[in-house]
């Protein structure tokens, strides 16, 4: 009988153990993946979406490897948009009001060269006397102010809903109903000439003092048909109207 206890007690012993070397090698093998899963998901979470986890299985592990991969792979090209999507909208808005910088970036707004005969309003707006300013103070003052005064200019055009067309030396050049139609086009482009006229006006009370001078505009206001789109080349490219009505 001692005999058979001890032959008993040795065999489960030796059961035991290998059963346990079995599930800790069983266990090694199931949570390894599951564990490479976790530290990838950790390293996503830091910002780093080009983590891939090895597949070498093709059970439910295996899926849930693939599901991570492809998780972070578009997490990665979504990221990678949201930051194209963001120098667009930064570079647009240099020129372009809000709501056409949207149009443009969710692509209602094709950039593709050419051009649309358009009823559109140009406003212009001319420092006066430019010469005698520039040649009387330094040129850092000069540019401040002017600076200034096209910050000026950019914020009334976009707040009637106008487009920057562009700068030329000391002049700002406004175009209302291109490329976003506008029915009330030309009460728009006399009401922002209104604004930057006062705002303007505001604004010397300062530069009366420093640098020394106020600063008067010629400003007007043309409505007509004209050719608006994008001139130039696939590499560069200006939003633009041109015809009589902006001469």
């Amino acid at each position: 009988v001692r005999s058979t206890w001890m032959t008993a007690t040795v065999v489960a012993v030796a059961f035991a153990l290998l059963a346990l070397g079995i599930g800790l090698a069983l266990g090694r093998r199931l949570s390894r993946p599951v564990l490479d899963v976790a530290a990838a998901a950790g390293q996503v979470a830091g910002g780093r979406f080009d983590v891939r986890v090895a597949v070498r299985r093709h059970d439910e592990v295996g899926q849930m490897a693939d599901a991570f991969n492809a998780m972070a792979r578009d997490l990665g090209d979504y990221r990678d948009r949201i930051v194209e999507e963001t120098r667009i909208r930064t570079n647009l808005s240099r020129y372009l009001s809000p709501d056409v910088v949207e149009d443009v970036v969710s692509r209602k707004t094709d950039l593709v060269l050419g051009g649309q005969r358009r009823e559109v309003s140009v406003l212009f707006a001319d420092v006066a006397s430019f010469t005698p300013f520039a040649e009387g103070f330094p040129p850092e003052v000069v540019v401040g102010v002017l600076n200034e005064l096209f910050s000026i200019a950019t914020e009334a055009v976009f707040r009637h809903g106008g487009t920057v067309d562009k700068f030329i030396g000391d002049c700002v050049m406004a175009v209302f109903g291109a490329p976003a139609v506008l029915e009330d086009h030309t009460v728009r482009a006399v009401r922002a000439a209104d604004e930057i006229r006062r705002q303007v006006a505001a604004a010397n009370e300062r530069w009366r003092v420093d640098p020394g001078r106020d600063i008067q505009l010629s400003m007007g206001v043309h409505t007509g048909v004209v050719v608006a789109g994008n001139i130039g080349s696939q590499r560069r490219m200006e939003y633009t109207v041109i015809g009589d009505a902006v001469n």
